[in-house]
């Protein structure tokens, strides 16, 4: 493994700042090498606290001294220039982690260049790192095992929808066969669209609150991602993002041999809990979430990119599933149709 420090240039300075933070994080590891911004007074703020440049093309940098950039700029699909800025940086042979979302042929086209220059390309996923929704998907892995899942109830904001279908893929181990409609309801005032159908075979609902406020599109979401697993045992739920991950037993109601409601001591099923939190937020603040668990998260993926670079990974099946879980937000995105416009 090699341990020599990741130099790198940060594209982007909105949600980039938690991957500045995280780069912070693991000086052991990374190097700022530079910003590459539009030049806004916000960005050279930024690059002169950080004591690093700041450039406004990737002309300017002299990328024998990068090992990698990080693409924190909205991709082609959703009307910005991150993909061509990642593109351009794969061509000259320099790695690309990159946020999601990205549509699938441009992930495609991406995989394909970096190849061809002997580098690597990484679309991030940024909840995958964030410990509620580690925590959901590790007890889900586990509740499969004895267990059989009857349906997924799941709730997002269109500005979270790839995550979701992300998550739910690394639960049911992919998404094909997949198939999905729209319930088309009449009656005015309903927050949410909602989808129905199978992703492996398992009945889905998705509700999905598909507005944007343009002038603030990270804003004005009245939930991030819930999820609720039903089983034949009981449900587990991730009540939020932001929430708890909680275990909820199917309802028992005891009976004695002749089908009469009883409280016999002996029956152990009347002593399990109610319900058990594996995860939860009770305590946290926002100021925490953005000082210290979304940087840990984008630390946590950039070492994870880090290894792949030094351990020659190119990882085909990681490649494979996220470019199926593109198409399936594509599909979702088009049976959703344009987002609502609000202010």
């Amino acid at each position: 493994m090699n341990n020599i420090k990741k130099k790198i240039i940060m594209c982007g300075i909105n949600f980039g700042k938690f991957y500045l933070d995280g780069i912070e994080r693991a000086k052991e590891d990374f190097e700022l090498v530079g910003i590459l911004s539009r030049g806004s007074n916000k960005s050279v703020k930024i690059a002169s606290n950080l004591n690093v440049p700041l450039y406004k093309d990737i002309k300017e940098i002299d990328l024998k001294n990068v090992d990698f950039a990080c693409v924190v700029v909205p991709s082609t699909v959703v009307g910005g220039s991150g993909t061509e800025i990642a593109n351009r940086f794969l061509e000259k042979g320099i790695s690309v982690i990159q946020e999601h979302p990205v549509h699938y042929k441009d992930y495609l086209e991406s995989l394909k260049i970096a190849k061809s220059n002997n580098c690597y390309y990484y679309m991030n996923c940024f909840y995958s790192y964030v410990p509620s929704i580690i925590e959901f998907i590790k007890q889900a892995n586990l509740l499969k095992k004895h267990s059989k899942f009857i349906q997924i109830e799941a709730s997002c904001s269109v500005q979270v929808l790839y995550p979701i279908i992300e998550i739910l893929g690394k639960i049911l181990d992919g998404f094909r066969p997949w198939s999905l409609k729209k319930i088309h309801i009449n009656e005015e005032g309903y927050l949410f669209k909602e989808i129905v159908g199978k992703i492996r075979n398992i009945p889905l609902s998705l509700k999905v609150q598909n507005q944007i406020d343009p002038k603030d599109p990270d804003n004005f979401m009245h939930l991030m991602h819930r999820i609720t697993l039903i089983t034949d045992k009981g449900s587990l739920s991730l009540t939020d993002t932001n929430g708890e991950v909680v275990w909820m037993p199917k309802m028992y109601i005891p009976r004695n041999d002749n089908g009469e409601f009883s409280l016999d001591n002996t029956d152990k099923l009347l002593h399990t809990s109610l319900s058990t939190v594996y995860y939860s937020t009770k305590n946290e603040t926002y100021k925490n979430l953005y000082e210290s668990i979304w940087p840990k998260a984008t630390k946590d993926a950039l070492l994870s990119f880090k290894n792949k670079i030094d351990s020659n990974d190119y990882d085909l099946r990681e490649n494979q599933y996220q470019l199926t879980a593109s198409r399936v937000w594509k599909d979702i995105g088009e049976v959703l149709g344009p987002a609502e416009i609000i202010s």
